[in-house]
């Protein structure tokens, strides 16, 4: 009997115990304060002293009962077991306070006094207020926990909780009624009551984790809102455009990827839109295109999608693949705003359109960049049209690519100081010749590249300046440095650009020093509508280069801005008339023309020369104009200037 209730004793002991640990590991996961390492460590401590106590009441019974057959009373033998739960009990709020169970000094101390405590309470009898102070720990700890989860957590629904409350009542009145009973009926029933308090800590925890996940389910639902919202909004931020509220060009690059048919593509423009933002300001000008916006979409949302570009550009996506249908929508827009106001203000729109195939929105992700820059050539293309519309289509794409490819042979050739310089000869009337052109040429490595082609695109792309100075470099050191120059004029064409440019008369100077030139016998051609590009500045600099000996000469004459008067107001010493009049020189009105200027020219004392000379029969036509000079394929072709012979020189292909 006494080795049962020992055992009972012993195993009630590591149950409360356990439950304690359990308990208060939850008050902290509840709590959820401090770090969870020092609690579960602190409990591994307090359970290495239940495991030291326990091994201590089992050494216990051996060592009285067997060894030395002492039989103690059973009160005797349940207040000692009592003594060691309290033992425990001790230790464990010694242990709990402390961060660790081997980590300082004082732990180990506390360890051995819990070991002296229990050696010597094997003599002891009658303790039995330790066995009341186990319930009211047991009670305390319970009731905490049940306090913090009623009123602070709310947590009122929990079965598991009323099961830890009517278990641990009546385990506490168990413990109570064993000591004046008989205690192997309320150990066993104590027992009994513990396996309930253990199913009510897990009915407990199952209940309790269940609403936890339940509420984190709900909250996850809350933030999946809460998120797809954002994402509407940050989609709405990111596709659409902050001043006029329409879908921007990102928008448009998502649309177009997205689509399965080819379609037209259109770059909308206001023309001079700088200007209404300088009139009006810009919060007015940002207005007008609110309110332009929002005609386009109300007159043809079914037949358009409306993008927002940059400024006053808007890029359309056109639901139809039929040139005929997206001319007819953009003359209806057109029409509209035409006949609007915007502002009070009168604007008038050009539409650049591209037909974008399913092809080539497939051959590539990068599609809307090739796609951009052709909108933008064809809205520049219809700025400069009539009716406001141009279709850009794959041979303005060819045209395109040569012009750049072109553009890259220029710059190498600027770099790489590639030109070359060409001469054609001009014929005195005793068919000698006394003066050359200077031409450009440039060798691609195949073929000599159109000379005018160069030059058209070079003043267009502002590339004049590094080229003109490098002629004149090249042929005043052909001028200085060849034979057959000596005695003999070179004309050098100029850009009206560089009769303006800053530091431009200072480098001609320096070169005239370096190579030592004759200026004398040095002519600069300038076209006409030189003469009236700012024209006092030019004036100055046609005055200029003539102080220093170099003659003016009026190229391709009568092609340009014809006004004889600007001859009054410059110092001119030659004009060339334009292949035009040669070839026209059986007309009767293009020779009286050139006849009565040349007799005016003559008056002036100015030298006459034609181009473009080809036929025998237009010498014949001009013997009696009394022209100075003639050039033409009918003497010579531009050539380097070793190229000429004797005879080329001397007239002899005539």
């Amino acid at each position: 009997m006494i080795i049962i209730l020992e055992f009972q004793h012993l195993l009630i002991t590591a149950i409360i115990t356990s439950v304690c640990f359990y308990i208060y590991l939850s008050l902290h996961i509840l709590d959820n304060t401090g770090s969870a390492s020092v609690y579960i460590n602190k409990i591994t401590g307090v359970a290495t002293v239940a495991i030291f106590v326990t091994a201590s009441i089992v050494l216990k019974g051996i060592f009285l009962n067997v060894f030395l057959g002492i039989n103690n009373s059973q009160k005797e033998q349940s207040v000692f077991s009592i003594f060691i739960l309290t033992c425990v009990i001790v230790a464990a709020f010694i242990l709990i306070n402390n961060k660790s169970l081997f980590y300082y000094y004082n732990d180990r101390m506390r360890l051995i006094s819990v070991s002296i405590i229990t050696i010597l309470s094997f003599p002891l009898k009658y303790i039995s207020f330790f066995y009341y102070i186990s319930s009211i720990f047991l009670s305390i700890v319970v009731g905490t926990f049940g306090y913090k989860c009623f009123y602070k957590y709310k947590i009122k629904k929990n079965v598991g909780l009323y099961f830890l409350f009517i278990s641990t009542c009546s385990i506490v009145l168990g413990i109570i009624l064993s000591y004046f009973f008989e205690a192997l009926f309320f150990n066993t029933f104590v027992l009994a009551l513990l396996m309930f308090l253990l199913l009510g800590f897990f009915i407990f925890y199952i209940s309790f984790f269940h609403g936890e996940l339940r509420n984190r389910i709900n909250e996850l639902i809350k933030q999946e809102e809460v998120i797809k919202d954002k994402n509407k909004e940050l989609k709405k931020i990111i596709y659409t455009d902050d001043v006029i509220g329409i879908p921007n060009r990102i928008a448009f690059e998502r649309d177009i990827l997205m689509r399965e048919e080819s379609c037209y593509i259109g770059l909308l423009n206001i023309h001079d839109f700088m200007g209404y933002n300088k009139l009006l300001g810009f919060d007015r000008g940002n207005e007008i295109l609110i309110e332009l916006a929002e005609i386009l979409n109300k007159e043809c949302s079914e037949r358009i999608s409306l993008y927002r570009y940059y400024s006053d550009k808007f890029l359309i996506i056109f639901n139809s693949s039929n040139n005929e249908e997206v001319t007819d929508i953009f003359k209806n827009i057109q029409s509209t705003i035409e006949d609007g106001s915007f502002s009070g203000l009168k604007i008038r729109v050009y539409l650049g359109i591209y037909f974008l195939s399913k092809q080539e929105i497939l051959a590539t992700e990068n599609c809307c960049i090739n796609l951009y820059g052709e909108l933008e050539t064809a809205a520049l293309m219809a700025k400069t049209t009539k009716s406001s519309l141009y279709n850009y289509n794959s041979n303005d794409h060819e045209r395109e690519k040569d012009v750049a490819l072109l553009e890259q042979k220029i710059l190498n050739a600027i770099s790489m100081k590639q030109f070359e310089m060409f001469y054609q000869p001009q014929y005195d009337n005793n068919f000698k010749v006394v003066a050359f052109e200077a031409l450009l040429r440039l060798w691609d490595g195949e073929k000599y590249l159109p000379p005018m082609e160069i030059i058209d695109l070079a003043e267009r792309k502002g590339l004049m300046e590094p080229i003109t100075r490098q002629i004149i470099e090249y042929v005043f050191k052909d001028f200085s440095t060849k034979k057959v120059f000596e005695n003999r004029r070179v004309s050098i064409n100029i850009s009206p650009d560089q009769l303006v440019e800053e530091g431009f008369k200072e480098f001609v100077t320096d070169k005239i020093q370096e190579y030592s030139v004759d200026t004398s016998r040095l002519v600069f051609e300038i076209t006409e509508t030189t003469l009236f590009n700012d024209i006092e500045t030019t004036s100055r600099s046609l005055n200029f280069f003539r102080g220093l000996g170099i003659r003016i000469s009026i190229d391709d004459f009568g092609t340009g801005y014809s006004s004889l008067f600007r001859f009054t107001e410059h110092e001119i010493d030659e004009v060339k008339y334009d292949k035009l009049f040669i070839d026209n020189i059986n007309n009767h009105k293009t020779y009286l023309i050139m006849q009565k200027t040349i007799e005016l020219f003559k008056e002036f004392n100015i030298r006459v020369v034609v181009e473009g000379v080809e036929e025998k029969e237009q010498m014949e036509m001009m013997k009696d104009l009394k022209i100075d000079l003639y050039q033409g394929f009918l003497f010579n072709k531009p050539s380097r200037i070793e190229d000429f012979s004797d005879i080329d020189l001397n007239g002899g292909v005539l």
